[in-house]
């Protein structure tokens, strides 16, 4: 170690804490200031969770809402009883209700079948130039209705016969089944 100092170092001295002193406080200001800026992004971040929490409040009341408006409508509507109807109402319901959903371009039925206890009604619907998912879904709809039963027998797809018109023509071919409760 130098034990002899120069003047000039006695002359720097302050000038040397003045700038540790500056450096301590400039690096306590900048920490202090990052930490403040991360405060203010997280309480923007909470802020618009919250805004967005009240607006899924907000459409969760309105669907409460609907839902008891729609409860009530189908208390007020009167009881569908279908055990005082006879099988044939119960068929001709549910085909008017087909062809009410379904919206086929042909709609073939034949007479009234009674084979035991079981009343059926073959139909045939034919779709024109309707699209796949259409047809898939009227296939979908047919097999899960419950009762009456609307079992389908067969299905065809096949070019449209017309020779000016280019399209596809499905086919269903199927009955609606209703158990005769009159029948012991």
């Amino acid at each position: 170690m130098n034990l002899i100092r120069s003047p000039y170092q006695a002359d720097l001295r302050p000038m040397q804490i003045r700038f540790w002193v500056a450096s301590a406080l400039f690096l306590i200001l900048a920490v202090t200031c990052a930490s403040q800026s991360r405060s203010w992004r997280l309480q923007e971040m909470t802020y618009a969770e919250l805004v967005r929490a009240k607006a899924g409040l907000n459409r969760l009341r309105e669907a409460s809402l609907n839902r008891k408006e729609a409860l009530a409508r189908l208390k007020a509507q009167p009881v569908d009883n279908t055990e005082n109807k006879t099988p044939e109402m119960l068929i001709y319901w549910k085909l008017d209700e087909i062809k009410e959903r379904l919206r086929s371009d042909d709609l073939t039925v034949a007479a009234i079948e009674k084979k035991g206890d079981k009343v059926s009604l073959p139909y045939t619907l034919k779709f024109n130039n309707h699209s796949y998912h259409e047809f898939i879904n009227a296939i979908r709809y047919l097999q899960k209705s419950a009762s009456p039963w609307t079992p389908i027998s067969s299905i065809t797809i096949s070019q449209s016969g017309d020779p000016g018109r280019s399209g596809v023509v499905f086919t269903i071919a199927g009955n609606v089944l209703v158990n005769d409760k009159s029948k012991p």
